[in-house]
């Protein structure tokens, strides 16, 4: 289902509940003409605006094509629309070569059904240059099959290894908590031990001066 309002197919804009891989293959009209003329060809505001724009390019829709869309209110919407100024491909795109507006029209066909899928696009001579033969198209697959299985494989090392080096690194941090810990421990005990040999220190000094002020004072007493 297309974001953007200006690549949505007409099938969607008319309401169908069910559509097919045509839509995908309209959006790409779409990109292909905003490519050849560097903006939108239907920068429509709303549905009804994009619809009339499309008409315009497309031509109003026989009741048969409307039938191949499915979409009940289709009839009644294309009718509110009026007459279209018509538009051609040839002047909108003064400078695309005649094979890419052909292939521009079968993409941009109104019709789901006669509307141009991947494999007519991939065989247009407009594309034809770029595209590959379905035998090298099965070899590439199968290339990339095995290049997918290969790289998937070496993801898989790669986690597993980085799993293990994190997992070594936490023992190594836990190690090293628990030799802060027990260093952070051994402080403490020194520290308990300055302080009991200060505490007794200093009771000795007192004691001491106690024992001399006695003594001065029983002399001064005699």
């Amino acid at each position: 289902y297309q974001r953007r309002v200006r690549d949505r197919a007409p099938e969607i804009l008319l309401g169908a509940t069910k559509y097919s891989k045509a839509v995908d293959m309209w959006s790409l009209g779409c990109i292909l003409g905003e490519l050849l003329s560097g903006k939108p060809i239907f920068p429509g505001s709303s549905t009804m605006n994009q619809l009339d724009r499309i008409i315009e390019v497309t031509g109003k829709p026989s009741l048969e094509v409307l039938e191949q869309i499915d979409a009940p209110y289709a009839p009644t919407m294309i009718e509110s629309l009026g007459e279209a100024k018509p538009r051609k491909l040839v002047d909108m795109f003064p400078n695309a070569s005649e094979d890419a507006i052909d292939l521009l029209g079968k993409l941009l066909d109104f019709s789901p059904v006669t509307r141009y899928d991947i494999e007519q696009t991939l065989a247009h001579p407009y594309v034809a240059q770029f595209t590959i033969p379905t035998k090298s198209r099965r070899a590439t697959r199968q290339l990339l099959c095995r290049s997918t299985i290969i790289q998937n494989l070496r993801l898989m090392i790669i986690e597993r290894s980085c799993m293990m080096i994190l997992l070594l690194g936490r023992r190594n941090v836990v190690a090293g908590e628990t030799m802060t810990k027990r260093a952070e421990k051994r402080l403490k005990r020194r520290k308990r031990k300055r302080r009991k040999r200060n505490l007794t220190k200093r009771n000795r000094k007192r004691s001491t001066r106690r024992s001399r002020r006695r003594k001065k004072r029983k002399k001064t007493n005699k």
